[in-house]
């Protein structure tokens, strides 16, 4: 899918900063009760295109740093005010590549940190952090990443039976591609719930780097 470039770079770069305002704030009410907040790219028009295509890369460099910093503002704020609490917590960035409008800000207390520790997949294989992407963020040089998969997730039941669809072709198609997730394009997962036996299917998009500033004598679990 091709995109119409993107124009208007002040007013995109005024509302990166709109973003940025409204989210320094951490709800700690929502954090003491939920045990969780988090914060993506909730910015125009790059938010609605990842849904609209979901191999959508996000935007050019130069919005990318602005959007880069911002979401580290966002982390640098939320850690001042986390330290408050005063409990362990968890408090990561999420960098995609290269789906990178993905991004985003995420923290946890209590049992939701072990939630956020285990919840993407390693395949263990060494890879570089993307610096040239982000080679004048100087401050990510402050930070640990580790790196995991970026994975999109299906189940059987995307795939229903022939008379759920409008079109032979739409039916046609997924079936088309659940015999590839099958065979070998993507990573499966077998799920018993209630007695009923089903597959998810994790295809993989890129890689997502987990990343925590280096902790000196703040409260971390």
């Amino acid at each position: 899918m091709k995109f119409k470039k993107i124009r208007g770079s002040k007013r995109r770069s005024r509302q990166i900063e709109k973003w940025r305002n409204s989210h320094l704030e951490l709800n700690l009410v929502k954090v003491k009760n939920k045990g969780y907040d988090y914060v993506k790219i909730w910015v125009r028009p790059w938010d609605n295109l990842r849904y609209i295509n979901r191999n959508y890369i996000g935007p050019n460099k130069i919005v990318r740093d602005q959007i880069l910093n911002a979401l580290l503002d966002i982390y640098q704020s939320w850690d001042e005010q986390l330290k408050i609490i005063g409990k362990p917590y968890y408090l990561k960035i999420w960098l995609f590549d290269p789906r990178f409008s993905s991004s985003q800000v995420v923290c946890a207390i209590g049992q939701k940190i072990e939630y956020y520790e285990t919840l993407f997949y390693s395949d263990m294989k060494t890879t570089e952090f993307p610096t040239d992407k982000f080679l004048k963020v100087e401050r990510l040089s402050q930070f640990d990443f580790e790196v995991y998969l970026d994975e999109e997730v299906h189940d059987d039941n995307d795939f229903p039976e022939r008379k759920f669809y409008q079109s032979n072709s739409d039916y046609t198609y997924d079936q088309r591609y659940l015999s590839k997730l099958k065979n070998g394009k993507a990573r499966i997962n077998e799920i018993i719930s209630n007695g009923e036996k089903y597959n998810e299917y994790f295809v993989k998009k890129g890689n997502v780097w987990v990343g925590e500033k280096h902790q000196t004598d703040n409260l971390v679990f």
